[in-house]
């Protein structure tokens, strides 16, 4: 029960005041970036079955529900959500973990928030909470389990999930091991549902299980006190060799300062985001680039990239944001990347498609050697051919947004869904959440 009471000791003991600026601030820049995405999910066929399924259901109106009109259970609202801030891939993504953090903590935070009637400062501290326990558990566990085919977010979701929501319910020291021993089984998700609707669907379970796991915990359920480190537990489960002293970290190294989710600039999956800055930058410094004089462009990777890039000849924009031809051909025809570029018309358009057979994907060892499994998506080597045989070649990392930039971003994925005055009346809450009392005013623009 070692490493479960040291989970559960930084939960109930961290309060605000512990938290650095720079956690706060980039707390803030992700849960903006997040539910613009969410917005934005409102708008997409993912975003009508989840409202069909909750109208279907009902529900006690406990929590809201982005752009719908419903308040609903709150596990109901914690899942819903998560389907909806996932359902682009726009959201951020985390390294170590290889997965989407923000995607299964906030809405396990918002949805309980409003329940228990929790003010701003609470939502943060939630927030970064979850944050840290979501990612200090993946990094323990390594990458060993997704590199066999299981999808983190809804491996490590419901860890982190759980921590934000015990934290706002006030969960005693017993209470929270259970909860932790019942998260340990609520795990979910496969590779090999990226390119479907079902990738957003392991965000949502994994938010609603830890809301759930929660509430299951504070009634009286039961589960194993050693159910994350015992023989048969969690971590054993999922790593043959685990870093626990990522859990020793906990308080004392800050991944939301350290190490915060990279902000994505097009919607696609992680391992698409570096070869597209370097093609961006290239493109910058050699104007004479383009889909006609380019011969060839060799994408160089860490191992653990072309197991994400599943889809060749994407028939859909959700098999497109796993087609590394598509995200390329896209950059190199339009000149630039971003949410109104990833379209079925541009999906069907033979004039990208032709590009395709320009684009490659090789496994480059000397950046396996430095670049750790874990930062699969950091960094791609990007080699142009011309097809007068001039070669450029730019080694980049996934690019890096302020929150002046978050802001630009949020502004586009809100505007899907929401007018620009309830956009900005939603950023000024988040931009002053940490003094922010009621959080009624948030739940209303929201819904």
């Amino acid at each position: 029960m070692e490493y479960t009471q040291k989970i559960v000791d930084f939960i109930l003991n961290t309060k605000y005041e512990d938290l650095p600026p720079k956690a706060i601030d980039n707390a803030r820049g992700r849960i903006l970036d997040c539910i613009g995405c969410g917005f934005a999910g409102t708008a997409e066929e993912t975003g009508r079955i989840v409202r069909t399924y909750l109208l279907d259901n009902g529900g006690n109106p406990q929590a809201t529900v982005l752009n719908s009109g419903i308040r609903t259970s709150v596990t109901s609202a914690a899942f819903a959500n998560g389907v909806l801030m996932h359902a682009m891939d726009y959201d951020d993504n985390s390294m170590p973990a290889m997965a989407h953090t923000t995607t299964c903590v906030l809405p396990a935070a918002l949805a309980v928030s409003e329940y228990a009637g929790a003010d701003g400062r609470d939502l943060l501290l939630a927030y970064v909470i979850g944050h840290e326990v979501f990612n200090k558990v993946a990094a323990c566990l390594t990458t060993e389990c997704w590199y066999k085919g299981f999808h983190g977010t809804g491996i490590f979701g419901a860890y982190g999930a759980c921590a934000a929501a015990g934290k706002l319910l006030g969960l005693n020291r017993d209470e929270m091991t259970r909860a932790l021993g019942i998260a340990a089984s609520s795990f979910t998700g496969l590779k090999q549902n990226m390119g479907s609707m079902t990738k957003p669907y392991h965000a949502g379970r994994a938010a609603e299980s830890g809301v759930r796991a929660c509430l299951f915990a504070k009634w009286g359920f039961t589960s194993k006190p050693n159910a994350f480190e015992g023989p048969q537990g969690y971590v054993h489960v999922f790593s043959t060799e685990p870093r626990w002293d990522h859990i020793d970290e906990l308080g004392k190294v800050w991944e939301i300062v350290e190490r915060p989710p990279f902000i994505k600039p097009h919607p696609s999956c992680g391992g698409t985001h570096a070869s597209m800055n370097a093609l961006r930058f290239l493109m910058k410094e050699h104007p004479e680039i383009s889909e006609d004089t380019v011969e060839q462009l060799i994408v160089g990777a860490n191992a653990g990239v072309p197991g994400q890039l599943l889809y060749h000849d994407a028939k859909d924009t959700l098999e497109a944001k796993f087609c590394i031809e598509f995200c390329l051909a896209v950059m190199l025809h339009y000149r630039r990347w971003g949410l109104s570029l990833h379209t079925q018309e541009n999906v069907d358009d033979p004039k990208i498609k032709a590009i395709y057979p320009k684009i490659s994907v090789v496994v480059d060892e000397e950046l396996s050697k430095r670049l750790p499994p874990e930062f699969a998506d950091l960094t791609s080597i990007l080699t142009v051919v011309m097809k007068d045989g001039t070669r450029y070649q730019k080694e980049a990392d996934c690019p890096d947004f302020s929150y002046e930039e978050i802001k630009e971003k949020y502004w586009e994925t809100s505007a899907l869904a929401i007018d620009r005055e309830t956009a900005e009346k939603v950023e000024r809450i988040i931009a002053d959440l940490g003094d922010h009392g009621s959080l009624t005013d948030l739940y209303e623009l929201m819904g």
